[in-house]
């Protein structure tokens, strides 16, 4: 997509407050699309199965969200209309993409601003649960795997409108167990087990931050984060900031 191209979307942004019609915002606050967005990438290659969900125990993370502008996405394996798993947030609601399909919804306007542990767990049977604060508020059906694409996204889809403003923190996903880990509220960092990708977690700069300290060592490659002093605990480094806070 052309430089022109992100110049239009960047003041139909900042003008959609003031159109008629489908196009008319639900705010009267009026903002910019920065992009590329910042994203933090993980190469899975050669563990593409182990991170679709149903073999997964756990996702986990804490956020900070500071306002629900755009698409922003969480995390994301693949890219609109491709999603094949996403955690976004649209209009102030958490939606959980799998193969396509929403399978999870949840209002998190009663969230934005403040820090909250987000975790979406499996089991054997497939079926996904989402916990906030340590309780379970959802669930979906039963899914069914899926071959997923070789790069998980967070902060965005590295796409236009994709980006999430805030900051997050201890992002880890617990693989192979059958049971979903860590639902309560973390208050010290964790300690690994099994085969784990920990990255977002403690450090005092940005490169520690965005280096997965798990079990798996797998590549991450940071494109626009910073690093920021506030975080959810104590004591454990500051967390991770994308986009605007």
């Amino acid at each position: 997509m052309s430089n022109a191209l992100y110049d239009v979307l960047r003041e139909f942004n900042a003008l959609k407050g003031q159109l008629p019609g489908p196009f008319a915002s639900t705010t009267t606050t009026s903002t910019t699309i920065p992009f590329p967005p910042a994203t933090v990438s993980v190469d899975i290659t050669g563990y593409e199965q182990l991170f679709d969900i149903p073999y997964v125990s756990s996702y986990g993370w804490f956020m900070k969200v500071t306002n629900d502008i755009g698409l922003p996405r969480i995390f994301s394996f693949g890219q609109f209309p491709s999603a094949y798993q996403a955690a976004s947030i649209e209009g102030g609601v958490f939606k959980f993409y799998y193969n396509g399909n929403v399978e999870i919804t949840y209002p998190l306007t009663n969230y934005i601003g403040q820090w909250v542990w987000m975790v979406l767990g499996t089991t054997t049977s497939g079926t996904i649960s989402l916990s906030i604060d340590g309780q379970t508020v959802a669930n979906s059906n039963s899914v069914q795997p899926i071959t997923l694409p070789t790069t998980l996204y967070i902060g965005s889809e590295n796409t236009p409108n994709t980006n999430y403003n805030g900051l997050m923190k201890s992002f880890i996903v617990e693989l192979g167990l059958t049971t979903p880990q860590f639902v309560a509220i973390p208050t010290t960092p964790f300690q690994n087990s099994g085969n784990s990708l920990l990255i977002l977690f403690q450090g005092l700069d940005i490169t520690q931050q965005t280096t997965d300290q798990g079990q798996l060592i797998l590549p991450v490659t940071n494109s626009g984060a910073v690093y920021n002093t506030d975080s959810p605990y104590l004591g454990y480094g500051g967390s991770t900031q994308f986009g605007a806070i």
